[in-house]
């Protein structure tokens, strides 16, 4: 496999459970452009197709150029990024580009949730910079769902599920089989920023067989203050907000989003 109609195979960029992303160049234009792929025989990019589909509004996803099967493989065809907002500021270690690229992120999962759509896995791997470094790109909608129903009514909570996502930035609420909705990915996206700032989470390194318990023990355990006492209140401000909210409440993003603008240092 060399080509896929005119896109012509340039190197793999990515893999995963759902198969592989290559770096590709058009035959007719000569631009480069990302291709994600299922493994054979699955269907996992079938929905996440159309979940970037009904979030085309949406400026801080994936824009698709194009989507198909080959050889009973669905894929699709996007812009190419660049790096991670971890490997940008470890990289750079600026602190102002660095929350101004927060305050993007945070905007982006505000507009998706307005969509009707939560992600259900945000993790440092999933916020992605394009090429110049301007702009905030989430990825990955494999395990993404609609919050809303038929009626545009919030979905009923549900208890006992499997945990969802990554176990490293999931809520506790998420380790305890409720439902995910919308106060979950912004638990996700607060984990996710804390451990880029402090380079790691307090319940990493748990391998065993009894891991997610005791990960969920130490998110239990540990105070948010204790877990941000080296970074800005407004975090532990708005992981404690976060934490208050109901399963099926809108979050206020403007007050998330007003308090991340009030941060002008990270570090205290």
């Amino acid at each position: 496999m060399s080509s896929i109609d005119n896109y012509k195979l340039q190197k793999i960029i990515g893999k995963g459970s759902y198969g592989y992303v290559y770096e590709v160049k058009d035959d007719y234009s000569n631009k480069i452009y990302a291709l994600k792929m299922d493994k054979p025989g699955k269907k996992s990019l079938f929905t996440e197709i159309n979940i970037l589909y009904k979030l085309r509004s949406v400026k801080n996803i994936p824009r698709i150029i194009k989507y198909g099967l080959y050889n009973d493989s669905y894929y699709f065809v996007m812009e190419r990024l660049s790096i991670t907002l971890e490997d940008f500021y470890m990289q750079t270690l600026k602190q102002h580009p660095f929350i101004k690229l927060i305050i993007q992120t945070m905007v982006a999962i505000k507009n998706i949730q307005q969509q009707g759509i939560i992600h259900r896995d945000i993790k440092p791997d999933n916020i992605m910079l394009n090429m110049d470094y301007t702009k905030i790109c989430i990825i990955d909608f494999g395990i993404s769902k609609k919050y809303l129903d038929k009626n545009n009514q919030h979905r009923i909570k549900k208890m006992n599920n499997k945990i969802q996502g990554t176990v490293r930035y999931a809520s506790i609420f998420n380790h305890e089989g409720i439902e995910l909705s919308r106060r979950d990915d912004i638990i996700s996206f607060l984990y996710s920023i804390i451990y880029i700032l402090n380079r790691g989470l307090p319940w990493q390194n748990m391998n065993d067989n009894s891991r997610y318990l005791k990960i969920l023990n130490k998110k239990k355990n540990i105070s948010t203050e204790e877990l941000c006492k080296s970074l800005h209140n407004s975090f532990t401000d708005i992981l404690n907000y976060c934490y208050l909210l109901k399963y099926d409440e809108e979050p206020d993003y403007d007050y998330i989003i007003l308090t991340l603008s009030n941060v002008n240092k990270i570090f205290i």
